[in-house]
């Protein structure tokens, strides 16, 4: 029989579509600027679940809405253009709401999993839709990595993984997915190795300024 283990708190949803309805409401200044970022943002849409998330456990107001947490990251220069939001400034940004985190690279499915099982939160990078191998447009296959996404879960099955459970943002209705079940095969294919660990018990629980 197969089994779930996940984090023992919870990991609320955040994501990156923008739209009339909601682009004040998520702090943009305009609907032009929150289109804009809207397909640049799965990284800040992630770190911000991970803030919310162990900022709650200890009690602590959450971020009131993306474009706050991306004019941070910003301000921090965390975003590169043509390259996207680097992952030492996510854990950079992370520490400005008093989190804790670290970058890993050449890591296993199995590595992000045992986080899991420890308590602690990442943030991975995959494929898009978790497409990695399978064939584009041109019919080149899809490389590992270029989307960032939160795992909160895994799967066993007689003491072997089958999937993982995830948090799922994207900037298209269609692929928006706040719980997201991936086999095992699909996340092994589409992940890059590289991920960011965040310690919940390593919140400094204080505001910074």
């Amino acid at each position: 029989m197969e089994q779930l283990h996940q984090l023992p708190f919870d990991v609320p949803f955040r994501n990156q579509y923008v739209c009339a309805e909601n682009y004040r409401a998520e702090g943009y200044h305009s609907l032009e600027e929150g289109l804009f970022w809207a397909e640049r943002s799965c990284g800040i849409a992630s770190v911000r679940m991970v803030i919310d998330a162990i900022r709650a456990l200890h009690g602590l107001p959450v971020c009131p809405c993306q474009a706050e947490v991306l004019r941070r990251g910003l301000e921090l220069e965390a975003y590169q253009k043509g390259v996207g939001w680097i992952h030492r400034g996510l854990v950079e940004l992370a520490a400005e709401y008093g989190i804790s985190g670290e970058c890993r690279r050449g890591g296993t499915t199995k590595d992000v999993c045992d986080e899991i099982e420890h308590g602690n939160v990442c943030i991975v990078s995959v494929s898009p839709h978790f497409s990695g191998g399978l064939p584009r447009e041109d019919g080149t296959p899809t490389p590992r990595g270029g989307h960032l996404i939160v795992p909160y879960g895994f799967y066993t099955e007689e003491g072997e993984l089958t999937g993982l459970l995830t948090r799922h943002p994207d900037c298209f209705p269609e692929y928006i997915q706040p719980e997201y079940s991936v086999s095992i095969q699909r996340f092994d294919a589409s992940f890059s190795g590289n991920y960011l660990v965040f310690d919940p018990k390593g919140c400094v629980c204080h505001e910074k300024d």
